[in-house]
């Protein structure tokens, strides 16, 4: 017992040992703490903001209620979008084909905002790309030490939210994050075993990950639009009250067990903006949804994985997950679904609403 009181300076969770070190660390000078947060607040332990002070800080997400009765999707992304542009000349936008960065163009389009598209092309390999786009060309060294940069200042060990945030970099425009669907997992879903172990149950999952771009832009000092569909309250609620969302969880939380486990979120956004592109009669060039599906046909991806080993090696730590039952997260946009989603109100109780 003397030992551990004598050394809890040390070993403890909050000790020398534990500290966040490098640009990670809140203590940098040129670190400020952007108040991008959109629809959310998000922070670790009991402190509000992007950086972590010990590894052991619990990361967690706030959702933030409505200020007004959310219009349609698009009008809603519409509104966002208009928004961010209010405080900047030119928008950043990434040219990769997939379905949220069209979906943004198209949306710049009929508000008339300025934007500049931008696409990468490494070591001379490049994926589809929407129409317009200024192609940048680099060899894969430069953007490995970029990588590396953004993970010793994030955390991130993951490569392909480097990649989004190295598009803004490129570009003469304020970057806009292409981020921010909701995505939601089953809690009966046991990943030791890889099968479901009861029926649907689901929660919002928001990862530490996610907030990397954040982080960044903060570190750097840079104006930026992180995570785009979260930017407002009345955006989310939207979302999740169109007919693609609702239909699908629908089908998901009645499904046999065993295919609860091989549902993905990413379907049903999917269709969202598919529907939104042909109703604004938008050229679609692709239906990809992600930049890693848009650059499965390249050797990117093995690169990219090697390069996640490696960045796990190094330390990164970006790893919390905070989990918000369904139900809450329904409570939150007053918008309570008529199936099963699972019985957290008679475990935990319901959200007590602030006035």
């Amino acid at each position: 017992m003397n030992f551990i009181e004598s050394n809890r300076s040390l070993f403890g969770l909050t000790g020398t040992n534990n500290i966040v070190r490098g640009a990670f660390s809140p203590n940098v000078e040129s670190i400020v703490r952007h108040e991008f947060y959109g629809a959310t607040r998000f922070g670790f332990d009991g402190d509000m903001g992007c950086f972590k002070s010990h590894q052991s800080a619990r990361y967690w997400v706030d959702y933030q209620p409505l200020t007004r009765r959310p219009d349609t999707f698009w009008n809603e992304l519409l509104r966002a979008l208009d928004a961010a542009s209010a405080k900047v000349d030119v928008l950043g936008l990434c040219g990769v084909a997939t379905l949220p960065n069209q979906a943004l163009h198209a949306a710049a389009l009929e508000t008339g905002l300025p934007f500049e598209l931008v696409v990468l092309s490494i070591d001379d390999e490049a994926p589809d790309a929407i129409t317009g786009s200024r192609v940048v060309s680099v060899q894969w060294p430069r953007f490995e030490d970029y990588c590396l940069q953004f993970s010793a200042c994030t955390g991130s060990a993951n490569p392909w939210v480097a990649l989004q945030a190295f598009y803004g970099e490129l570009s003469a425009g304020v970057p806009v994050d292409p981020s921010g669907m909701i995505k939601i997992v089953s809690n009966n879903f046991d990943e030791e075993m890889r099968k479901c172990v009861g029926p649907a149950s689901w929660s919002v999952v928001d990862k530490e990950d996610d907030s990397a771009f954040i982080r960044w832009l903060s570190h750097k000092c840079r104006k930026g639009v992180p995570k785009i569909f979260r930017q407002t309250p009345e955006l989310v609620a939207a979302a999740i009250e169109t007919v693609h969302f609702r239909s699908w969880l629908a089908s998901c939380s009645v499904s046999p067990i065993e295919k609860i486990a091989q549902a993905s979120s990413d379907r049903a956004w999917i269709a969202v903006f598919k529907s939104c592109l042909n109703d604004f009669s938008y050229p679609v060039i692709s239906d990809v949804w992600g930049l890693k599906n848009a650059w499965s046909k390249t050797s990117l991806p093995e690169k990219m994985g090697n390069l996640r080993q490696k960045l796990v090696s190094l330390g990164a730590s970006a790893d919390g997950v905070h989990l918000t039952p369904l139900s809450r997260f329904l409570e939150v946009y007053d918008n309570p679904y008529d199936f099963y989603i699972g019985e957290y109100e008679s475990i935990y109780g319901s959200v007590r609403r602030q006035a």
